[in-house]
């Protein structure tokens, strides 16, 4: 008699499909033969007409550096990606992960006028790499120092968004009767082909691990937005600057039309009573004032586990399968969404036609909120989306409820 595993999925009987992606989620072409994440949405939709099916694709891809979004939702793919989900508007339905940032402060925000600037300090590192965003029509520069203690500082760079501008270049430096070497690239963009915004990316490398200051500063008032894509921690010598792990939501769950989904861990005391509900998450919401994520779920998952990359998760055994490595745990919004796009299939399963948007505002008008969510519903939460993710509430939405009465 064939024994029977003691694991499953949340949708265990459905068919899956796997694309293997390029590495780049918020870039349509990189020049690799990977397919990009629009290509295998629309391949992934093809196929799911072809076998007459509704589909929902996982997107568990989050791109933790901001070099081509400005968490706004508006980059070249997130428009994309709405755009294809709008031509497809029911039965195909998708979910991704928003990232596993919410513990680094690597976001910064300074409030600018004319008559002011934002000082700001890095801590000691051989590679700095940061990606700074402007408002829409506006422009800002930024002046580099080099720091050798807490008095002594020498004049590197400028660099300015009035102009599109790519430099790479080699700059030395004579400090204490010592050459020192700094490879810096600075790409500059006067307004971004989506959102008119103005940004300033900049990798600047030295092994002397000397600090870098940075002066930012502005030709209108404005509110500059900014990330240290190395997710090293900053010093700010400004009161018009603050550091924090908002703003932080990767590429492309920032898209409007995607279902975005953060992670949280329970805790638990010694008599199993919930004492905590930590997310650890990236956060919201966008630059652009919308509120993302939009659910949570929870983070720590024992799943199927790839026989061939075991990285990440902690093997389980299972002696239904003879010994071998077949499931494991791990943790992140990695998890965390596809144990949404599983309910979601579930959803599809009752009502084969749903639309993108009838599949989010289910989601969100059934979640629990409970006191580590607050009034998420109302309040909208940056942190938890409308709160956490009731499979049952769902289920029971779905049979009760004329949808295209009560949401339509």
């Amino acid at each position: 008699m064939q024994k029977k595993n003691i694991y499953s999925g949340v949708a265990n009987k459905s068919d899956i499909a796997v694309v293997e992606l390029d590495g780049n989620p918020s870039e349509i072409e990189t020049g690799t033969e990977l397919p990009t994440v629009l290509e295998s949405l629309k391949y992934l939709f093809s196929y799911s007409d072809s076998v007459n099916k509704p589909i929902v694709v996982n997107l568990s891809l989050g791109e933790g550096n901001f070099i081509n979004h400005a968490c706004d939702g508006e980059s070249i793919i997130d428009l994309a990606i709405n755009e294809l989900i709008d031509e497809n508007p029911s039965g195909k339905i998708v979910v991704a992960a928003a990232g596993n940032l919410g513990l680094n402060e690597m976001h910064f925000e300074a409030n600018i006028d004319y008559n002011d600037s934002a000082n700001i300090r890095s801590t000691f590192t051989s590679t700095y790499n940061f990606s700074i965003w402007g408002e829409a029509n506006t422009d800002f520069g930024i002046d580099f120092y080099i720091r050798t203690n807490e008095t002594d500082t020498f004049f590197l760079i400028s660099a300015n968004t009035n102009e599109d501008k790519l430099l790479d270049t080699q700059i030395i430096l004579n400090i204490d009767d010592k050459e020192i070497n700094y490879d810096i690239i600075l790409k500059s963009s006067n307004k971004h082909i989506t959102n008119n915004r103005p940004n300033l990316h900049f990798k600047i490398y030295n092994e002397e691990k000397l600090q870098i200051d940075f002066t930012i500063f502005s030709y209108q008032n404005t509110t500059i937005h900014g990330w240290n894509n190395d997710r090293n921690k900053l010093y700010f010598y400004s009161d018009n600057v603050k550091n924090n792990s908002d703003y932080t939501i990767s590429c492309p769950a920032t898209a409007e039309n995607v279902i975005s989904v953060v992670g949280y861990f329970k805790v638990y005391d010694e008599n199993f009573q919930e004492q905590d509900a930590t997310v650890f998450s990236s956060k919201g919401p966008l630059t652009s004032g919308k509120i993302k994520p939009d659910i949570t779920a929870t983070g720590n998952i024992l799943s199927a586990l790839n026989g061939f990359i075991t990285v990440g998760a902690i093997p389980v055994y299972d002696e239904t399968t003879d010994g071998k490595h077949k499931f494991g745990y791990a943790s992140g919004t990695s998890m965390s969404s596809p144990m949404v796009a599983g309910i979601v299939a579930l959803m599809l399963e009752k009502k084969p036609d749903l639309t993108q948007k009838e599949a989010k505002e289910i989601i969100r008008i059934t979640a629990i909120n409970d006191q580590w969510t607050g009034n998420a519903k109302d309040n909208k939460s940056p942190i938890w989306g409308w709160g956490k993710i009731n499979a049952q509430a769902i289920m029971k939405y779905l049979e009760e409820t004329n949808i295209n009465e009560e949401l339509n």
